[in-house]
């Protein structure tokens, strides 16, 4: 029998360790970004509904 060739797994598994990181990274930063977003938007609306308040008090 002829001898089995050696694979390379450990190269492929290394490449793909890479790219979870990679992608785990990117979703981490998309969903801060997302996160910071809603609350900001949130607390500016908040705050213009108060000018809103207080504009119609005034006329």
């Amino acid at each position: 029998m002829s001898k089995r060739t050696k694979t390379t797994t450990q190269n492929k598994s290394k490449i793909l360790k890479a790219i979870a990181w990679v992608l785990a990274v990117i979703a981490l930063v998309m969903a801060s970004i997302t996160i910071g977003y809603l609350l900001g938007y949130d607390k500016a609306s908040s705050e213009i509904t108060k000018k809103r308040k207080l504009k119609s008090k005034i006329n």
